[in-house]
Parts: structure tokens; sequence; C-alpha cells
């Protein structure tokens, strides 16, 4: 039920399948692989097809849809259009190293690299992997996208998510949330999402790079989310103005996720490690250095303006251990957990929280508790928070550092180290 067209976009002719429902697909075949596609939308595109719903880079129900690519030129105005790289209805499809280059700072749908939408669970097939999506505006001022909306590496339904990204390489602002990886019944491992500031002749642009929305390494809501990260360098921009998790799980576990940052956070936005709603969160990581790796830049201070938690799990069977926050030359002006187990039952706890540990170095000025592991209902033990100042005060006006801290259950084994700060108490 879809025809072979040619679309017309300013002077160039481009051919591919059109649909009943306004799909357009580059490459296209119900039966067999579908690979190297290219194609560039011109500024052209939107005003001549306006009604077309979904455009593909490559649509395929063969063994693999793979190395299909779709740029968007800048005033190209794809607002009504979902962008996905490639994409397979049928689980068993390998969907791998499709892209997207948005250049265009006018966009409103979502922009996919690869995704399979496959109805049977198969975790053991070639899923989705090694796709990409990036954007790279250069002057812009407005913003980008609309809120509820997803710029996504990769995602896959019933199939795992590997090794897909979001690369961020200019400037803007960007109201979608974004997704390294988004897995939905299978886990989501080795995705990231990158954000770099656009630098000119040695120096930095003016123009800022703001995310609105939430950011995920990875995500997956029935399975795990596992070694995904988010690497932030953007110099001193209010860069993260909504929650960021290094990986997110809703029924699984958060598993040995990161966040590095070099660039601040918008208020009421938290950092995350890692996160689950049911699951452990184990061996998940935040580091705030203060130095960008271009050019060697060092900043006198980063700013958390919410607070920093390096793995949180919200199940009383959840645990909650291995995490770490390396904090130098950062202020927070929330509260800092290396973990923390949230969950306020009074069902069976069989859940933990330990051997997490807050690192904190040079100048850090904290306006909010520093705890190693926190719980509401479950054990709190061997975690770890350690001060070392190299020389200079850290300043936490008068708030309180606890290695561990419970509400309802024991605390134990726990130990702050400290040297040349100003604190409130000190509670091991």
């Amino acid at each position: 039920n879809s025809d072979y067209v040619k679309l017309t976009i300013g002077e160039a002719t481009v051919a591919g399948v059109l649909n009943p429902e306004n799909d357009f697909y580059f490459g296209f075949s119900n039966t067999d692989d579908v690979v190297d596609n290219a194609q560039t939308l011109s500024q052209h595109f939107s005003s001549e097809h306006p009604n077309i719903k979904t455009i593909y880079g490559g649509y395929g129900e063969g063994n693999k849809v793979a190395n299909n690519k779709i740029t968007i030129g800048e005033n190209t105005y794809t607002d009504s259009s979902d962008i996905i790289g490639g994409a397979s209805f049928r689980s068993d499809t390998e969907v791998h190293h499709n892209s997207i280059l948005q250049q265009d700072d006018y966009f409103e749908e979502n922009l996919i690299g690869g995704l399979n939408q496959g109805a049977v669970y198969r975790p053991d097939a070639g899923g989705v992997h090694d796709n990409s999506v990036t954007l790279q505006l250069n002057e812009s001022g407005s913003y980008s996208g609309a809120a509820g909306k997803k710029i996504a590496g990769g995602i896959g339904a019933n199939v795992n998510v590997n090794n897909n990204h979001v690369y961020f390489k200019g400037s803007g602002w960007y109201r979608p949330d974004v997704y390294g990886g988004y897995a939905i019944n299978s886990d989501a491992v080795e995705n990231s999402v990158e954000i770099t500031k656009q630098y000119k002749d040695n120096g930095v642009s003016p123009h800022e790079m703001k995310l609105y929305g939430a950011v995920y390494g990875g995500y997956s809501k029935h399975g795990n989310a596992m070694s995904n990260t988010i690497n932030v360098d953007t110099w001193k921009s209010d860069t993260l103005l909504g929650n960021t998790y290094g990986g997110y799980s809703v029924n699984g576990d958060a598993i040995h996720n990161k966040v590095i940052l070099c660039g601040n956070t918008g208020e009421n936005a938290s950092l995350f490690g890692g996160f689950s709603q049911q699951g452990n969160a184990i061996g998940n990581t935040i580091k705030m250095t203060g130095v960008s790796s271009v050019h060697n830049q060092t900043f006198d201070r980063l700013l958390a303006e919410d607070n920093v938690v390096g793995g949180e799990s919200q199940s009383n069977f959840g645990t909650v251990s291995d995490n770490t926050i390396e904090l130098k030359n950062t202020t927070v002006y929330g509260y800092v957990a290396g973990g923390r187990n949230m969950d306020q039952s009074t069902n069976r706890r069989i859940g933990s929280v330990h051997d997490n540990t807050v690192n904190l170095s040079s100048t850090c000025l904290v306006n909010g508790d520093v705890v190693g592991g926190e719980a509401q209902s479950v054990p709190v033990y061997s975690n770890n928070v350690i001060i070392f100042a190299d020389g200079s005060d850290h300043y936490f006006d008068g708030h309180d550092v606890y290695g561990g801290k419970a509400v309802s259950s024991n605390v134990e084994n726990n130990v702050v180290s400290a040297a040349l700060g100003r604190f409130g108490t000190l509670y091991g």
C-alpha cells in the first residue's frame, strides 16, 4: 500500500516511497535489507511538502536497516515531521549505524537515530545499536523542539538498545527530552549524550547551550539501564535545566552509569548518576571537576542549583551501593548524597544503602546537607564522606555532614573524614 514517488526539493528531485499515512521513506522494503541511503533536506522541503508526517532515511523488514543518513540543512523547518534515520517494525531486524545530522534550529517533532518497534520480545536479536543524532547549530538564539517530544539516539520496544548516541555540538535552546538510548521491555546499555559548546577561533561562541527537558544517558522502562554516560563540557553555561540521569530504570536496575559535568545546572534541575524506581542503583558516578577538556580551561567554580545524588532507588526492595560523587571547585545549592533509598512504605524491607562515597576536594560550597548514604526505612551502613580542601576551606553555611542517615532504620559503620571545612554538625 505504498507508492514509489519522486519529490521536488527546490531544484532537486529525490526518489522514495510515500504511504497513505503520508510517511516518506528514502529507502524501503518489506522483505529485504535497507542500507546506505543518504539524503539532505533543503530549505524548500517543508514549504513544498507540508503534510508529510514522518521522514525515514530507511525502513526495512529484512535482516538489517543500516547506514542510512538524513541531513537537515539550515532553514529547512521540518516542524510537522518526525525524522528517523533507520527503522523496522520487525524485532529480528537489526537496526544499526543510522544517523541524523540536524543543522536547522527550527523543528518541533521527534528526532530518532534508530528505531525498532517490533512486537515480539527478542533481547537475543541484533537490536538497536550504534545509531546517532547530532545537533550542530551555529548561531541559535531561539527555542528548538517541543516539550514532551524526544531526541533519541536509539529506541527499541522489545530489543536491546546499545551504544547509541546524541551529540550536541553547537549552541541552542532545546525543549525536548533527550535520550542516548531508550528501551521499553529490554536493556539500555552503553548509550550516551555528549554536550559540547560551540568554539570559534579558540574562543567560545556568545550563544548559549541550554537543555530544558530531562536528559537520560540511557532509559529503560522494564529492563536495566547499565553503563550509560552523560558528558557535558560547556564551560560555565547553565546547560542542564531539567533533571539529568546517567541511567534511569522504572522496573529494573540502574548500574554503572555516569554523569561527567563541566558546566552548570539550573534551578530545580537535580543530577542523578543512576536512578531506579523499583530496582537497585549500584556503582553509579557523578563527577563535577571544574576543568574543561577544551583548551584546558579552568573555572573558579561550577554551579549545581539543586540536588546531586550518586544513586537512588525508590523501592523498599532496592539496594543502593557503591555509588560515588566527586566534586571539585563546585557550588551546590541543594543537597548532596552518595546514595539514597527514599521508599517510605511499611511493607517488608529488604533493601539497603551501603558503601557509597562523597568526595569533595579543592573548595566546595554546599547550601544543603552532605550525606554518604541515606534511607527512610532500610539499613544504612559503611558509607563515607571525604572532605579534603587542598589548602582552601569548604563552606557548608551551617548545614550538616552525615556519613549515614536514616529515619526509621539502623545506621552503622559510616565515616566522615574532614579537613579545613566550615560545617554545622558532623555525624558518622
